[in-house]
Order: C-alpha cells, then sequence, then structure tokens
C-alpha cells in the first residue's frame, strides 16, 4: 500500500481511513460508533514521550471517527473493508445461522435420505413383482411427493408461537426496548412520585 499522508482537519471532520497518527496535537476522537464509548478518546503519536508504550487503538484515528479536538496528521494504513468500521460491517453482512435453522436443515436431510430409501426399496418390489417402468415411476414420484411434510413451516410456526407465549406469561419476552436515557429517566420520575 502506498504511504499516503493525510492531514485531519479541525474539530467536526470525519477520519476518511484508519490512519497511523504521525502528528497529533491535542487530538481528541469520538469513536462512539466503534467503541460505545460516550467520550472522546485522547490519540497521540507513537513517539510521544508520555506514551509509555504505545497503544495501537491509541495512535491510530479509524475511519469515520469525528475529530472532537485538536489537529493531527497520519499515514493510512487501512482503507474500505480492511478498516476498523469495514471489518465491523463485514461482520453484520454474515449471515448467521440459527441453532433452530441447522436443526431444520438435519431434519430435511433425515426426511430426505428416508425418502430415497423408500423410493430405491419401492422400484426394487417392483422389479421383483415384475412391474413396468412406468406404474414403478408413478408410484415413486407419489411415494416421494407425499413423503414430504407440506405443513412443517406451518408446525413450525405454530410452536414457536406457542413457546413465545409460555415465555410472555412468565415474564421473559421484552415488548418495548427503550434507551437508558428514557429509561433512567423514567426511574427517577418514579422514584420522585413514590418518595411523595
Amino acid at each position: 500500500m502506498e504511504n499516503l499522508s493525510n492531514t485531519l482537519g479541525e474539530a467536526g471532520g470525519r477520519v476518511p481511513a484508519d490512519l497511523g497518527l504521525v502528528d497529533a496535537m491535542d487530538l481528541q476522537c469520538d469513536a462512539s460508533m466503534l467503541t460505545g464509548e460516550s467520550l472522546p478518546v485522547k490519540k497521540h503519536t507513537s513517539t510521544a514521550a508520555h506514551a509509555g508504550p504505545a497503544d495501537a487503538r491509541q495512535t491510530t484515528a479509524f475511519a469515520g471517527t469525528v475529530v472532537t479536538r485538536g489537529r493531527g496528521r497520519g499515514t493510512v494504513s487501512a482503507t474500505k473493508g480492511a478498516t476498523e468500521i469495514g471489518g465491523i460491517a463485514e461482520e453484520l453482512g454474515r449471515r448467521s445461522i440459527s441453532p433452530l435453522m441447522i436443526r431444520l436443515k438435519r431434519f430435511s436431510r433425515l426426511i430426505a435420505m428416508a425418502v430415497g430409501v423408500a423410493v430405491t426399496l419401492l422400484i426394487v418390489v417392483g422389479l421383483l413383482r415384475g412391474l413396468g417402468f412406468r406404474e414403478r415411476f408413478m408410484m415413486s414420484v407419489g411415494l416421494a411427493v407425499s413423503a414430504v411434510p407440506e405443513e412443517l413451516s406451518l408446525a413450525i410456526s405454530v410452536a414457536l408461537a406457542i413457546g413465545m407465549r409460555r415465555m410472555a406469561k412468565a415474564g421473559g419476552v421484552a415488548r418495548l426496548l427503550l434507551d437508558d436515557g428514557y429509561r433512567q429517566d423514567r426511574n427517577t420520575d418514579d422514584d420522585r412520585t413514590r418518595s411523595h
């Protein structure tokens, strides 16, 4: 990768790529979108006298973060999908398979193997009884079609709904997700109401 130098602007500027800092003057960045921290992170160069052992998180300005204070300059260490935010986006984009889906796939394979064995047995029995190709073929197709559970998705939906209802009765289902600030204010109001 080319050793590109990029200057971080004043407060409010967005960092365009992951930058290894070579110069930082009172630089602070809001990295809440990466780490969830509510306070800006102080950044410094790896050669700073006060730094001690250099921590890569403190000596790098990450793409997508916002400069909240100071100025800095750095060399591009990663762009696009190779950045920290790109790695997070890639993780979010991956398709995750739930344990239920794994079990359903396993169950479907089991049904397919059982149908395959049954169709093979039917063909062998048809050959032994002297049935023609057309009759054996029609019986095999009929068996295969009838063995596939058409109502499997309906049965699973009903089972999940019943399970959800039981969890709701036990208090295990959150119906409303409130942000912490609202919940905290509400709890404070409730406490004031109770104390009077």
